[in-house]
This record gives structure tokens, sequence and C-alpha cells, in this order.
């Protein structure tokens, strides 16, 4: 274990982290001048403690720096995202004012508005091992993700905005989008640019990647359209999560929220599994039919959707102050949150207090297990019966089938739904999806022939389907098999309810 110490006099921030390998890498905010380790970086802004600048930089497993970088120009820059690719390492933000320096590499903004404007940017560095350079930077982002030399972003902008031959044009005041770019090594190209929003405010604040594609998230209001799905807020702005494919087609978007604003701030996978993070204020928020009161001020939320977009749970945690949820991460079957927040804040039956003396916001890392669930079987095989239990302790119970039991006996296939309403008032709505099936039906492998020297026979048995398994008789799996000599073939189709076996008899030709 260790602790290392970054900055100096004036204001610092880390705000990303990344690990690759052994190495650490850590990215945020500075003012003046600051000491990372053996390194020096002063803002180029003026005075010097009111403007900040962007750095990264590189720890050893022991802690130590290896080498850091700074970037920004004469306002205020903002670091929002890390990410690591081998030897390249990624990070995006904003930078205030009209151009920005990335060691070498000059950025200017698109449409100059003045030392109060900001641009979003994403950039890249090199680590040589005990050094880095910035290869590149572009004036796109806010938030970065990197599978290999496949780079996405995310983000918000107004008006018109350019990315490489894509020119993306707003509903009405800011818009999000999500873009892939690939990494050329001195330079970026762009793949692809999507827009999503509405007449209102709307913006990508977190991205994560799936081996097809990835997920966005961020917040909207009034009425969004991402892709194909319209989306409307339930009052102020709500958050938003949706799926990508890697050519940039909408599968899916889901909103999440109540009446006050309300918004999404972090992502993470794994497997099937979507986790979204993010801050509901004053007011009670929904989230897939699961509702979660307020605590007086903005609380944090953290929800898990399945692949397919339907939501499986959702958790409210935070007190009577400011809270705000910043990061997930998934570590085997533990979900880890960050954040910060004011005294007091509950999570779940913890309750962080203000130390003595008191002071303002703190931040906080919250491990959760997978939240409660119902239990029972995902398939059902004709005839069968099965019992669904929901989580136990609530106060009351209703199924959708009437029943107010906490467990229910099932007899045919069908999606079952629970709402659990607890003695603190959460309301949990679940769901749990049984599945028919049955033993695969009888079929032909076709009548017995002859097969000539030389020539081959192609056996099928019936096509691939979700639950089938196959095994011929000479071990081998798969619906055909290609034979080229004499003998008896047999082939068994099985499914969790049963089996069908089918022969066929090749003799030699004449």
């Amino acid at each position: 274990m260790w602790a290392t110490q970054l900055g100096g006099d004036g204001g610092e921030t880390a705000v990303a982290l990344a690990v690759s390998g052994t190495d650490v890498y850590v990215a945020g905010t500075f003012t003046g001048t600051a000491a990372f380790g053996p390194v020096t970086l002063t803002t180029t802004g003026a005075p010097a403690y009111r403007d900040s600048d962007v750095y990264v930089a590189k720890l050893t497993a022991a802690g130590a720096v290896t080498w850091a970088q700074g970037a920004g120009g004469p306002g205020s820059d903002v670091m929002q995202g890390l990410a690591v690719s081998g030897s390249s390492v990624y990070v995006a933000g904003s930078f205030g004012g009209d151009a920005a320096g990335f060691g070498g590499v000059p950025l200017s903004s698109a449409s100059p508005g003045g030392p109060f404007s900001t641009t979003a940017f994403v950039a890249k560095l090199t680590d040589a091992g005990g050094s880095a350079a910035f290869a590149w930077a572009q004036a796109l982002a806010t938030g970065v993700a990197t599978r290999g030399a496949e780079v996405y972003v995310a983000g918000a902008f107004t008006g018109t905005a350019r990315l490489g031959s894509a020119v993306l044009a707003s509903a009405g005041s800011v818009d999000a989008f999500g873009a892939r770019l690939t990494d050329l090594g001195a330079t970026a190209r762009v793949e692809w640019a999507r827009a999503a929003g509405g007449p209102g405010y709307d913006g990508a604040t977190a991205l994560a990647l799936t081996p097809g594609g990835l997920y966005l998230a961020g917040a909207f209001s009034a009425t969004a359209g991402l892709g194909t799905t319209a989306l409307t807020s339930a009052g102020d702005t709500d958050a938003f999560v949706a799926q990508l494919t890697d050519a940039g087609a909408v599968a899916w978007a889901r909103r999440a929220g109540g009446t006050g604003p309300d918004g999404a701030t972090a992502l993470a996978v794994r497997g099937a599994a979507v986790y979204a993070a993010g801050s509901f204020r004053e007011h009670p928020a929904e989230v897939g039919g699961t509702v979660l009161p307020n605590a007086g001020g903005t609380d944090v939320f953290v929800a898990r959707f399945t692949d397919a977009g339907a939501a499986v749970w959702a958790l409210g945690a935070g007190g009577p102050g400011l809270d705000a949820a910043s990061g997930l991460a998934v570590a085997g079957p533990t979900l880890y949150v960050a954040g910060w927040g004011h005294y007091p804040m509950r999570f779940g039956p913890w309750t962080l207090t203000a130390p003595t003396p008191a002071r303002g916001e703190d931040g906080f890392l919250a491990a959760l297990d997978e939240a409660p669930r119902i239990a029972g079987p995902a398939l059902l095989c004709a005839g069968a019966a099965a019992v669904l239990a929901a989580p136990p302790g609530a106060r009351a119970y209703r199924w959708n089938t009437g029943d107010t039991t906490a467990t229910l006996a099932v007899g045919q296939a069908g999606r079952y739904t629970v709402v659990c309403t607890f003695a603190d008032g959460t309301v949990l709505t679940l769901q749990h999806e049984v599945a028919g099936a049955a033993a695969p039906a009888p079929f032909f492998l076709g009548a017995d022939t002859t097969l000539c020297a030389g020539d081959a026979l192609v056996l099928r048995g019936p096509a691939s389907a979700p639950g089938l398994s196959y095994r011929w008789s000479d071990g081998s799996e798969g619906p055909t098999l290609r034979v080229q000599q004499a003998g008896e073939y047999t082939l068994r189709v099985a499914t969790a309810c049963g089996s069908t076996t089918a022969r066929r008899r090749v003799a030699d030709g004449p």
C-alpha cells in the first residue's frame, strides 16, 4: 500500500485514473506551480492561481512519479477523461479561451469566443517509458475510451460541429454526440460521428466499450432523439443510457430520473451487464420501474441494465446535502462507486458522519454487491413447475399475477414482475424472465445410402438454435457432419428438457 502527494500551494484535482500493467496513470488539473515527483509544472494562465491547466502523470507500482506533462492555455482548463492502450495515453477535457498548447501541438477553437469560451479536446501522448510527449490533439470531446487503435469520444456541442468529414447540426440548444477515431500515430482520423438530442440541453458525459460497440450516458431535457428512439424527460433534465453499435447506430436508449435536474455521469461494463451512476435532485427518481426516494438535496443513484436495455435494479444513496457520483469500476463480483458529497451521507445500512471539526464536501468510495433479485430458474420444461423468490425483508410484495407473498409458484413461461416495498420507503420493481423449453422434436438424417470411394457426404441435423447441443457418434459437435467412409452415424440432439437421437447407415458403393 502507498499514498503519493501531487501538487503545490495552488488548487489541484485528480479526476481520472487508469492502470496498465504495473503502471498507474492519473490526470487532473492544477494551478500555479505544482510538483509531480521530480517534475515541476507551471500553468500558462495569468494570474497564476486563477486559471487552471491540465496534467497527466505516470507512476510506478510503488507510487513513484516517472513523468508528468502539463497542457492548457490562458483560460481555465478542465480534465475529464483518461484511457491507456499500450504506449498510447489519451486524455479528454476542455480548455478555456480560444487556444491551448499540448506540448508542441497547438490547438485552436473552431469557433473563437474570447477568454470565457470553452472548447472540448482529446489528445494523445506517446509513453516512451521514462518520458512522454504529446503526439496530436483535436478539438472534439470531453470523454474518451480506447480499444487498440480505435478511440471513442463523447461530449456536447452547440450549433454546428465538424468532426473530420462529418458535420453535426444541433437540434436546439446543446446536443450530445459520440464519435470513433482511428489513431494513425502522429494524427487521428474521424471514422464516424453521431449527434443526439432535442430542443433543450443534452450532453454525453460518460462512455464505456463492449466487444461490439459502446455505451453512452449523460443528460437530456424535454424531448431528445437518439437514433429512432425518442426520450421524454419527467421534468427538468433526466439521465440517459444508450447502446451504440461499432458503426455508430443506436441500438437502444433508456431514460431515468424525476421532476428535478438529473443526469448520468459514469458507466462500467461487466459481461452482459452495464452499470450507470449519476445524481438526482430534490425529488424521487424512477429507474426502470424502481422509485428511489430523495433525502432532500442531490442524491446518488446506481443502476444496472442488461445489454438489451432492460433495467435490472437501481439503488439510491446520499443525504440532505449535495452528493454526486463521479466514477464506477467493476472487479469480480464487486461494483465500486466513487464521488463526493456533504455529511451525513447514507449508503444502505452505513452512514458517513462529519469529522471533527466539520468541513465541507469530502470524497467517498463505496463497494456494492449485486442488488437483490428474483431467484428462480430461467428455463421451465413443458409440464414442470418452479418457485420464484423475491428478496427477503420487504414490508410488502405484489406480483403481476396478483399474489402478495414473497414466493410465487409458476407453471408456465413468461415475464414475472414483483414490486417490493421496504420499511424505509424504497420501492424496488424486479423482473424475471422464464423461458419455455421442451425436448427436441424427432428429426431425420436421411435414408440409408451408399458412398463411392473418394466421395463425401454431409449429414445434417436440426438447424442450430439457442439451447440445443449436438453430439455425433464420432464425438464431434455441431449440426452437420462430413463423412467419407461407410458406417452407422448417430446424432444426439439435446436441450435441458431431454434429447432425441437419429441414425443413418452409409454403405460402400459399387
